[in-house]
Order: C-alpha cells, then sequence, then structure tokens
C-alpha cells in the first residue's frame, strides 16, 4: 500500500476540512493510550499556536491513515532538534517510510537530529532508516 505525507503548516480551513474529524479521532485514541503524558487540547493549542506542526499520511485515494505532530527544539547550546511528539493511527511500520520527508523539513529549519519517541515495536522499522536507541525510559506506578 502507498501512503502519501502532508505537512498542513499552511494548509487553509478549506484544505483541512475533508480530514479535521479523522485527526481530531486520532488524537483522541493517541491521548487514550497516554492519558497521563498528552491531552488533546494542548496538542490542538500548539498545532494552532504554530509549536507544533501536524502532518497528515493519507492512502493512494486520499483516505486519512494516521497524524503525526513535530516540533523544532533548540538545546542549551543553541542546536536544533526535530520531534516527533505524537503519531497515531493506521498503517503501522510501513509509516516509516515517509519520515525522509518529515526529516527534509527539519533539515531546511536547521535541525541537526531528529528524536523519535515510540514504543519497542519501531525499532526495527526505525533501525532501517539510520535511527538508533538513545536512551531508554525505565517508569514505575507509585
Amino acid at each position: 500500500m502507498s501512503f502519501k505525507i502532508y505537512n498542513t503548516e499552511k494548509w487553509s480551513a478549506e484544505q483541512m476540512a475533508p480530514y479535521f474529524e479523522n485527526v481530531i479521532k486520532s488524537i483522541v485514541y493517541f491521548n487514550q493510550k497516554f492519558p497521563d503524558d498528552y491531552n488533546p487540547e494542548t496538542i490542538l493549542n500548539d498545532i494552532l499556536k504554530g509549536e507544533k506542526v501536524l502532518w497528515i499520511i493519507v492512502d493512494a485515494h486520499e483516505n486519512f491513515m494516521a497524524h503525526v505532530t513535530t516540533q523544532l527544539q533548540e538545546l542549551v547550546t543553541g542546536t536544533l532538534r526535530a520531534v516527533i511528539v505524537t503519531l497515531g493511527g493506521k498503517g503501522g511500520a510501513p509509516l516509516t517510510k515517509l519520515i525522509t520527508q518529515i526529516e527534509a523539513y527539519y533539515k531546511e529549519k536547521g535541525a541537526k537530529e531528529l528524536i523519535i519517541i515510540g514504543r519497542r515495536g519501531w525499532e526495527k522499522s526505525l533501525k532501517s532508516h539510520g535511527y538508533d536507541v538513545n536512551l531508554l525510559e525505565y517508569r514505575k506506578q507509585l
């Protein structure tokens, strides 16, 4: 199956309209999986304020498949880092083929690296695109 990814940063309301309901559902579903880390209102506000970029992934027939949100961070050294903050929807590992477009966008913005925070299941697919595990997060409920 082939996919396309769109950066919606400069989209009009009319361009966004066909996908809006599915984007909201995807963000809400993502939030249900990670309720302590994110909430839909904050994600949407950050997109509207331009602090995060919303990317929409569609299939060959322009059917919504997934959403991605990204942001650019400036480290204390002044180095710019791109971060994939959320990814939710359908399509699984084949979606990683689209990451090169996100990389290119942020390379133009001056980012020196791209970080993806994700589950272990993404490791194999991301390794094939040059990504390595940097840190592990250990968590204990108190």
